[in-house]
């Protein structure tokens, strides 16, 4: 017997092989490679998936520090390790700013499969052990970013959403 099914949970096995390294030469710069095999039998995902980033980050010396970061992202899946398969490519522009207790930040996408953005702008604001959020979006109403099975997301089309967050 399968030591999963043993404890009653699900067996995924699956296995991965990973690269990454991070370099600061004044700004941050990463790569990062992801290779995995599953043996799920799964009309959602093919057995080989395979993750691969570029980024960059840098806070500037302006007022309370600048920070800019941006990625490339490509994501695909496919039934075969050397095969294409089904691909999603991003771009991304996170920046944000420090005001006092608050922060206000903004996330662009760029999708290059669909060639389409998502747009998120936020404030945030920090008192003792609260804090509070407050998100404003853009996105495409299918949303392909942190995709799930069902397809639907809370951040789908244009929207507010306001977050409070009780950290102890």
């Amino acid at each position: 017997m399968n030591p999963a099914e043993i404890h009653g949970a699900a067996s995924y096995p699956e296995d991965r092989i990973g690269l990454d390294g991070k370099w600061d030469i004044g700004p941050g710069v990463w790569a990062e490679y992801s290779l995995t095999h599953s043996t799920l039998d799964s009309a959602y995902f093919q057995p080989w998936t395979k993750l691969f980033t570029l980024g960059i980050d840098y806070t500037f010396s302006l007022g309370n520090g600048l920070y800019a970061s941006s990625e490339f992202f490509r994501y695909s899946n496919a039934g075969k390790v050397f095969d294409a398969g089904l691909n999603q490519t991003f771009s991304s522009l996170t920046v944000n700013y420090p005001i006092g207790i608050n922060k206000i930040g903004s996330i662009i996408y760029y999708s290059w499969t669909d060639r389409s953005w998502y747009r998120f702008i936020n404030l945030q604001r920090q008192s003792d052990n609260w804090t509070y959020y407050l998100f404003l979006f853009w996105n495409p109403q299918k949303f392909a970013i942190y995709n799930n099975i069902s397809g639907n997301s809370l951040f789908s089309g244009k929207g507010i959403q306001i977050m409070a967050v009780f950290n102890f």
